[in-house]
């Protein structure tokens, strides 16, 4: 990111590694984090926007935000993804780089689902 700040004369940095969310299309994932705890929050906060979702008397276009069922899916998906991880909830990432594990050793011999 040469030209990141060039007001200040900042120095430019390594672009970080960028983990996905896998939200609008269909990906092979890299990992799941465990959001049980957070699950109606998270939802909570979504439909505080209600104004972009479903509305009965809404003479716009249906888009997939406003279908009907938009957010029961959501709410859906984060149940199947935690299922593949033996939780109530989870969110699903993707990363296009390679992961770098410092101890594959540690990674590996912790405790995980049976279902991965």
């Amino acid at each position: 990111m040469k030209n990141y700040d060039p007001e200040t004369g900042g120095e430019k940095i390594a672009v970080p590694m960028v983990a996905h969310n896998v939200f609008s299309w269909r990906s092979s994932i890299s990992f799941v984090v465990d959001i049980s705890d957070f699950l109606e929050e998270k939802m909570a906060a979504i439909r505080a926007h209600r104004s972009q979702f479903y509305d009965p008397n809404s003479n716009e276009p249906e888009t997939r935000l406003t279908a009907k069922h938009f957010l029961t899916e959501l709410e859906t998906r984060s149940r199947y993804y935690g299922s593949l991880i033996g939780v109530d909830a989870g969110e699903p990432y993707f990363v296009r780089e390679v992961l770098n594990i410092d101890d594959p050793f540690a990674l590996l011999t912790r405790p995980m689902n049976l279902y991965s």
